[in-house]
Order: structure tokens, then C-alpha cells, then sequence
């Protein structure tokens, strides 16, 4: 039985399975976590093949969970699903090109990890 995450990441994403999504999902995987965690990517329309990538990716992978908007509808509305689907409240960490920010509702803080 695999064990229920006590960390989500989450990332957005649209037409990036060729340049940023790639390195994104390694850099997650790379973290070496001591808990278990999940990888919530959603693909927020895409006419590039992410979604195709990303249920390649998690075939592999469990712990990678790929969403998809059939249509695009915004970063705000992708990270809400994101956030709806996450299942290790209250502890998620948001994925983006700056970086990987952790938050934690308990402190109310958002940190930079790169």
C-alpha cells in the first residue's frame, strides 16, 4: 500500500513539455524527500503534447498526479486545481521557474528552496 503524501507540490503549466516541465518534474524528483509526497502538475490547455508527456511521466511515477484543462484557462484557475486535488493539507509546496516555494499553513510563511 503506498503511503498517503504529507507533502503536494504543486505546478502549473501550458506549452512547456519541451522546455520547462521537463526540468521542473527532475528537479522535484532530484529533492530526495524523507516523507512521502506527491506531484500535482496541471496542464492548463496545452497544444504541445504536455498532456501526452505528463501521462508518460506518470506512468513511471506514481507519486507525479497530471490534471488537464481541456481548454486554457488561466494560472490562477490551474493552481486552484492544483490546490483542490492536493491531498497533504496542510503542508504544499508550489513549483515555478523561480523555484520551489514552500508553504505551510500553520506559519503562514512562503520560503524560497532552489
Amino acid at each position: 500500500m503506498r503511503n498517503e503524501p504529507r507533502i503536494s507540490i504543486l505546478t502549473p503549466t501550458r506549452n512547456r513539455c519541451r522546455s520547462f516541465l521537463p526540468l521542473a518534474i527532475a528537479s522535484v524528483r532530484a529533492l530526495r524527500l524523507s516523507v512521502p509526497y506527491e506531484h500535482v502538475v496541471v496542464d492548463d490547455g496545452s497544444e504541445d503534447g504536455t498532456g501526452l508527456y505528463l501521462a508518460a511521466e506518470s506512468a513511471v511515477d506514481p507519486r507525479l498526479v497530471p490534471v488537464t484543462h481541456p481548454s486554457r484557462r488561466g494560472v490562477a484557475a490551474a493552481r486552484n486545481s492544483a490546490a483542490r486535488l492536493a491531498t497533504s493539507s496542510p503542508r504544499t509546496a508550489w513549483s515555478s521557474a523561480a523555484g520551489i516555494c514552500s508553504h505551510t499553513q500553520s506559519s503562514g510563511r512562503c520560503m524560497q528552496m532552489r
